[in-house]
């Protein structure tokens, strides 16, 4: 961590000889963006088996839901709120996770398509890239958790 910038890459670590972990948490900011941007490439330089649909599903949406928590997370009254991400791709899966940390509860209509007409595009776009997604409330986090199992296997 950089004395003053609440940011962090904390590298690769392997986990079990089998799976590359790569995590980051910094303040809602583009320049978080850009830093969840390199994790990916570093990413896909330790994972070159991943295939270019694969690569490209994920990497779509892990941008957008890190996008949507700039765009909309709210801190909780009297905190400061930070965003982890945590990219843990497998053999057979790719996942990330992206915490808001010290968050308001995310409303429902975050995560549902909505009436509006921009509501929810993110959203039903993260669907269609990915396996599955959830949202959870953990502690004083909203957690998104983003699958996609491989096709190129």
């Amino acid at each position: 961590m950089v004395a003053g910038t609440h940011n962090s890459i904390e590298g690769m670590f392997l986990v079990s000889g089998a799976a590359v972990v790569l995590r980051a948490s910094g303040k809602q900011s583009e320049a978080f963006l850009t830093r969840v941007e390199g994790l990916l490439e570093r990413l896909w330089h330790d994972d070159p088996w991943a295939g270019l649909a694969d690569r490209t599903a994920f990497e779509i949406a892990v941008i957008e839901a890190v996008s949507n928590s700039i765009r909309h997370a709210l801190p909780a009254p009297g905190r400061s709120m930070v965003l982890e991400v945590e990219l843990r791709p497998s053999y057979r899966r790719l996942e990330a996770e992206v915490r808001e940390v010290g968050a308001e509860p995310t409303p429902l209509a975050r995560h549902d398509t909505g009436s509006a007409p921009d509501a929810g595009r993110g959203m039903a776009m993260l669907k269609q890239l990915m396996t599955d997604v959830r949202y959870e409330r953990a502690d004083d986090a909203n957690v998104w958790t983003l699958g996609r199992d491989r096709t190129d296997i």
